[in-house]
C-alpha cells in the first residue's frame, strides 16, 4: 500500500502548506488516441494573470500533446493552451493563445517525470510569459497577439478544444494545477515536489488524479475530483480504466511533511510511529483499513498478529502510513482464550510461538502437507500439518515441540486433543511422547507415550492435570526409522467432568459448510456457540430442540471455526470449516 496524502498538510513554505517526505502517488495515463478529461472549470479568463503546472511523463506518440486548454477557437487570443510540441526527436513545452505562441528548449522526452509550468503576468513590461521545466526557467518571451481568454470551452486535459485537431496527450499527467496568479520561480520550486494541503484562494483548480487505483479495474469511475475546494469535476472520456495504459497508474514521486515510519519498541511488542505531537488513529489493513477502537496514541500494542497502519494528523495534514506486517512476539503471547486451536496454517496467530528443544541431535519439526512419505499425502484439515523426520548422522534423534504459555487457571477440566500419524515402514515406526509442565522452571511430566504404528489420521484425547497460569505442552518426536511423525489440529478446551460415555454425540453437516450448518442429536440441543480461532464468540443460538440450524452465512470470511454444543448440560466442541 502506498502512502496516501489527503488534501491537508503541515509545512509552511512560501505562504502555502505543503508536504515534504517522499512518496509515490497516482497519475492518469492517456493513450494518445482518444483519452481526455473534460472539466466544468471555465479557466482564468480575460487578460488576468495565471499559472498552469503539472507533472508529465511523455511517450511522444503525437507531435502535439495538450496538457491543459480552455477558451475559444473563434478569435485570436481567446484560447489558452499549454502543451508539448515535437522538436525533432525532442519534446519541448509550448504556450499558445490562438494566433500566437512560442516553444521552450528543454527536452522532456527522455522517459522520466518532469515538472512543467507556464506563467502569465500582465503587469510586466516584457517577457510576460515564462516556461519552466523542473523548476528552472526554460524560456521567457512575449506574444504579439493580445490575450483575452473567453468563457467558451471549459478546461480540457489531454486534448485540443477542437477534437478534429487532435492533440491527444501520450503518456501520464499528475498534479495538474491552475492558479489565478503568476507564480514566481521560487514559489514554483517550493511546491512542485509536494501536494498542497491548506488550499490558498489563488489555486482555482487542482486535479491530483488519485481517484483510482494504479493498474486496477477502475471501470466504475466516470470522473475525477478537483481538490481546490471549488468542487469542479473532470469527466473521463474514452479511458479503458483497466490495465497499465489508459488508466490510473503510478504517478510522480512527491512528498509529505509527516514522518509516518512505523517501528517496533518494547521488546518488539509495540508499534510506534515516528511523528510526535500529532493526532493518531491506528488501522487494521486486513480489514479494509478500518479504525481500531480506542487506539489513538502514538504507540499501539496489538493483541494479535496482523497488518497495521496509522493515520497521522498534524498541522492540518493527514497521512496514512504504509501497512506494517506485525507478528506478535511469543514473549508477549499467553493463550487465554479457549477453545484454543493450532491449525499450523499460514493464518495462525500463534504458530511462530512454538519452540523446539533438541534432546538428541538437531532434527526439526517442520511444516508439510502429509508425511512426505508413506500413504499420508494430505493434512488432516487444511493444507499444512506438523512433521518430524529423521536426521542424517544421528541414529535416533529426539526433539520436543513446545507450545506457547497457556493460562489454564480459569479452566475446571482442560482437555487436549490432536490428530496424529506415525506410519509403519518395513516394521519400523516412529513414536511420540506428550509432556506438560506447569512453568518453565518445573520439570516436564509425561502425559502419554504413543508407541505403536498409526497408519491413518487418528485423534488422541488427554485430560490435562494440574492446570496453571503458566502451563506448557510438548510433543516429543522419537525417530526410529519409520515414516515421519505428523500432528495436526491441536485443540485445548474446557470440558465438563462427567462420564464420557454419557455424552450425547452430535452430528454436524455439511462440513465444510457454506451457508447453513445442520445439527442433529438424540438429546435436546440447548445452546450452540461459534468461536473463531482467536477464541472470540461470533455467533450463538438456543434451539432447545433435537435438531438445529446455524446460519453460517453470517460468519465473516472463511476458515476454521469452533462450534460448541451443549446438550443437557454436557458440552462438546467441534471444528467446522467455513468456505
Amino acid at each position: 500500500m502506498k502512502k496516501r496524502l489527503l488534501n491537508l498538510c503541515g509545512l509552511f513554505c512560501a505562504s502555502l502548506m505543503v508536504c515534504s517526505s517522499l512518496k509515490a502517488q497516482t497519475g492518469l495515463h492517456f493513450d494518445s488516441t482518444d483519452d481526455y478529461v473534460q472539466t466544468d472549470y471555465a479557466g482564468v479568463l480575460g487578460d488576468n494573470a495565471r499559472t498552469v503546472e503539472a507533472w508529465v511523463k511523455t511517450e511522444s506518440n503525437n507531435n502535439e500533446q495538450i496538457i491543459a486548454t480552455w477558451g475559444s477557437e473563434a478569435v485570436n487570443g481567446q484560447r489558452f493552451t499549454f502543451r508539448l510540441n515535437a522538436s525533432g526527436t525532442n519534446d519541448v513545452i509550448r504556450i499558445e493563445i490562438k494566433g500566437g505562441g512560442f516553444n521552450g528548449s528543454v527536452n522532456v522526452n527522455d522517459g522520466a517525470w518532469h515538472h512543467v509550468a507556464v506563467t502569465y503576468d500582465p503587469t510586466l513590461s516584457a517577457n510576460k510569459y515564462k516556461l519552466y521545466v523542473d523548476g528552472v526557467l526554460d524560456t521567457e518571451a512575449d506574444i504579439s497577439t493580445t490575450l483575452n481568454t473567453t468563457a467558451n470551452t471549459d478546461l480540457i486535459i489531454g486534448r485540443r478544444i477542437n477534437p478534429s485537431f487532435g492533440g491527444f496527450f501520450s503518456g501520464t499527467i499528475d498534479e495538474l494545477r491552475v492558479w489565478d496568479v503568476a507564480r514566481t520561480q521560487t514559489e514554483i520550486q517550493n511546491t512542485m515536489n509536494a501536494e498542497i494541503c491548506n488550499i490558498p484562494t489563488s489555486l482555482k483548480a487542482y486535479f491530483k488524479f488519485e481517484d483510482g487505483i494504479p493498474a486496477a479495474d477502475n471501470s466504475t469511475l466516470t470522473s475525477i475530483i478537483d481538490s481546490s475546494g471549488n468542487n469542479y469535476v473532470g469527466v473521463l472520456n474514452d479511458f479503458a480504466l483497466t490495465g497499465t495504459t489508459s488508466n490510473f497508474v503510478t504517478g510522480a514521486t512527491i512528498s509529505s511533511s509527516l514522518d509516518t515510519t512505523i517501528s517496533l519498541t518494547n521488546s518488539d511488542s509495540t508499534l510506534s510511529v515516528a511523528e510526535a505531537g500529532a493526532t493518531y488513529q491506528w488501522l487494521d489493513c486486513n480489514n479494509g483499513n478500518s479504525p481500531i477502537t480506542n487506539e489513538t496514541n502514538q504507540d499501539f500494542t496489538p493483541t494479535s498478529s496482523g497488518s497495521y497502519a496509522v493515520e497521522v494528523t498534524a498541522n492540518g495534514c493527514t497521512i496514512v502510513s504504509d501497512c506494517f506486517d506485525f507478528v506478535l512476539p511469543c514473549a508477549a503471547t499467553v493463550v487465554t482464550n479457549y477453545p484454543f486451536v493450532e491449525t499450523f496454517e499460514d493464518d495462525s496467530n500463534t504458530l511462530s510461538c512454538w519452540t523446539q528443544i533438541y534432546e538428541v541431535g538437531t532434527a526439526d519439526w517442520t511444516l508439510a502437507e502429509g508425511t512426505n512419505s508413506g500413504n499420508i499425502t494430505t493434512a488432516y484439515n487444511g493444507s499444512k500439518n506438523l512433521l518430524y523426520v529423521s536426521q542424517t548422522g544421528t541414529g535416533d534423534p529426539v526433539t520436543k515441540f513446545v507450545s506457547p504459555v497457556l493460562d489454564l487457571s480459569a479452566l475446571n477440566n482442560p482437555k487436549l486433543s490432536f490428530y496424529y500419524v506415525q506410519e509403519d515402514f518395513q516394521g519400523d515406526y516412529n513414536t511420540m511422547k506428550v509432556y506438560y509442565r506447569i512453568s518453565e522452571q518445573d520439570a516436564w511430566v509425561e502425559l502419554a507415550d504413543l508407541n505403536s504404528a498409526v497408519n491413518s489420521w487418528t485423534q488422541e484425547t488427554i485430560v490435562l492435570p494440574n492446570p496453571s497460569a503458566t502451563y506448557q505442552l510438548a510433543f516429543e518426536g522419537i525417530n526410529n526409522f519409520g515414516h515421519a511423525n505428523a500432528i495436526d489440529d491441536i485443540m485445548i478446551e474446557n470440558t465438563v467432568a462427567v462420564n464420557q460415555n454419557k455424552l450425547t454425540e452430535v452430528v454436524l453437516y455439511p462440513n465444510p459448510v457454506k451457508n447453513v450448518l445442520f445439527l442433529e442429536a438424540r438429546q435436546t440441543i440447548q445452546t450452540v456457540k461459534v468461536y473463531n480461532l482467536l477464541g472470540q464468540k461470533v455467533l450463538e443460538t438456543q434451539p432447545n430442540a433435537l435438531n438445529a440450524q446455524v446460519d453460517t452465512a453470517r460468519l465473516s470470511g472463511s476458515g476454521v471455526f469452533l462450534v460448541e454444543v451443549n446438550t443437557n448440560g454436557e458440552t462438546k466442541t467441534y471444528k467446522v470449516i467455513k468456505e
